[in-house]
């Protein structure tokens, strides 16, 4: 099985503990370096108790939802829960952001994440310097999804679409 890669430029100031990305390999999706320090901050995500309870709740229903579905119903029901909830905006890094309605790159790829890890489909969330997408395993080879580019409020003005 291979592990899932996560990173963010972000999430180094993250510190109240989170129990869902737990097994996370941390790189650059650049340069491929491993980075140990964000490895131990990726399970631990900024929320409040509220948050988190919403935020597993949410998770708990999208699994339910989809329990008869295949890999790819799974996915486009994943895709379309976070994208018809959420409007970008900038600086908005935590999963719970999504519920609340805003979040940006990094809030999509975390709750895109934590929602194919639930489902057992391989994901990973890589970056680089301004920007954070998924990338799943289907079909035999790792395919690139950007969230972020789906959501079909996103405001070109906020620059994500140069990226």
């Amino acid at each position: 099985m291979r592990l899932p890669i996560i990173a963010s430029w972000a999430i180094k100031a993250i510190i109240i503990p989170m129990i869902m990305c737990y097994g996370a390999i941390i790189v650059h999706a650049d340069t491929k370096e491993l980075d140990k320090q964000m490895i131990i901050a990726i399970n631990k995500i900024r929320m409040t108790k509220s948050e988190r309870i919403q935020v597993n709740r949410f998770i708990r229903k999208y699994k339910r939802e989809v329990k008869e579905s295949i890999d790819v119903q799974k996915i486009v029901l994943a895709v379309n829960k976070i994208t018809q909830k959420t409007r970008y905006l900038k600086y908005k890094h935590n999963p719970s952001d999504v519920l609340a309605g805003y979040a940006d790159c990094q809030g999509y790829s975390i709750m895109f994440f934590m929602l194919m890890q639930r489902v057992n489909i391989e994901c990973q969330i890589v970056y680089n310097s301004v920007h954070m997408w998924n990338r799943i395993y289907m079909n035999g080879k790792w395919v690139d999804i950007d969230i972020t580019a789906l959501d079909k409020f996103i405001d070109e003005s906020e620059g994500v679409n140069d990226v």
